[in-house]
């Protein structure tokens, strides 16, 4: 992820992630493609998220949540 506005997104929901569970006990989940590197799934993971590898693009991670969130009644940020 070289992006830096990718990047700056990607840290911005992990916060809210966090956020979300520690102060409100809202769980998150957190769709990621397939290939993201192994540390950022466990400091996700470590942030109380549950995380689905889904997908080969941010695109396809994302149809994916999509699904989910009409499958699960779940919302979409």
């Amino acid at each position: 992820m070289d992006d830096p506005f990718l990047r700056a997104a990607h840290d911005l929901r992990l916060r809210l992630s966090q956020g979300l569970r520690g102060r409100l006990g809202i769980a998150a989940t957190i769709v990621m493609p397939s290939d993201t590197p192994f540390n950022k799934v466990e400091r996700t993971r470590a942030l109380g998220a549950r995380v689905i590898l889904e997908g080969e693009t941010l695109a396809e991670s994302e149809v994916h949540a999509l699904g989910m969130r009409d499958r699960e009644g779940l919302v979409f940020v």
